[in-house]
């Protein structure tokens, strides 16, 4: 894609658990910035001037990717799709999907497959000419919205989306910025109850919780974003939770060094994204930094 995810990694920093060695990682390849050649072009337009890609999602051969556009080419750039922040396409061919069709208003920023479903996360205010805020779950083949989901979300975005043992994990900046919601009706069950406040500095938007990674156990989250406190302790920028049968809880690990600004005091350095490896022994952050022209 001309626009792939919008992430540019500036940083990584790489934290191990408990009872692991942390000894550098052998990696036996470099991953390509050209995986694909196949794959279609998100492209500027009169409507979306600043395309990006922000979320892909797989269910068996199709890929769906989700963004900021308004215009699709397939790969030779000899057909073009209008498509509404969203599409889907062949994974082995990169063929546009001509029945996937969902219109959003506004950037989706997550997709989490599910059996015949998807459940999609974003800015937008609207699905399909219809109103729903930051959260939908819409059928994999058509795009059709399932009006049996309904998520109290009177505010703000969803950023990011995970099935966990059987309840649907979402964060953003909505209200609870973190919350654990009923897979079928999109009731907040309860299970993470933890007040999420504060900004790290003044200019930095909403409060927020902007991606999250659950290892593969299923037994402990990380979540980064726009935040100073985390059910009442000093946590900026990044949190762990531990995943209890019943109840999600504060775990005691914290990096301090996330406490320091940059030179800059009212812009900080922005955590971008987290991910457990699969072994679920050490997960990886990826930040950006800021440096002002006048050195402020």
């Amino acid at each position: 894609m001309r626009s792939a995810p919008v992430l540019m990694c500036l940083s990584l920093g790489a934290f191990f658990l408990p009872s692991h060695a942390t000894g550098s990682i052998a990696q036996p390849t470099v991953v390509s910035q050209d995986p694909a050649n196949f794959t279609p072009n998100v492209e500027d337009d009169a409507v979306v001037d600043h395309t990006a890609v922000f979320a892909l999602g797989q269910l068996g051969g199709k890929i769906y990717a989700g963004g900021t556009f308004h215009k699709v080419q397939n790969a030779a750039r000899t057909q073009t799709y209008t498509r509404n922040n969203m599409m889907a396409f062949n994974a082995t061919t990169g063929d546009v999907d001509p029945s996937f069709l969902p219109t959003f208003n506004a950037p989706v920023w997550a997709i989490e497959p599910s059996g015949t479903s998807l459940y999609v996360g974003g800015d937008f205010t609207t699905v399909n000419g219809a109103v729903h805020r930051g959260l939908v779950k819409i059928d994999a083949a058509t795009g059709e919205v399932d009006s049996t989901f309904k998520p109290a979300i009177t505010s703000g975005s969803v950023t990011e989306i995970r099935l966990v043992n059987g309840r649907l994990i979402i964060g953003g900046s909505f209200p609870k910025r973190l919350a654990a919601l009923n897979p079928t009706t999109g009731a907040d069950t309860g299970y993470i109850n933890l007040a999420i406040t504060g900004k790290v500095a003044s200019n930095t938007g909403a409060t927020t919780v902007y991606r999250f990674a659950v290892n593969p156990a299923g037994t402990r989250l990380v979540a980064l974003g726009n935040f100073t406190s985390v059910g009442g302790q000093s946590r900026k920028r990044a949190f762990m939770l531990t995943l209890g049968a019943t109840a999600a809880s504060l775990n005691a690990w914290y990096y301090q060094p996330l406490e320091n600004m940059c030179r800059a005091s009212s812009i900080p350095q922005y955590m971008r994204d987290v991910d457990f490896s699969p072994d679920g022994s050490y997960f990886v952050f990826a930040s950006t930094g800021y440096i002002p022209l006048t050195g402020g």
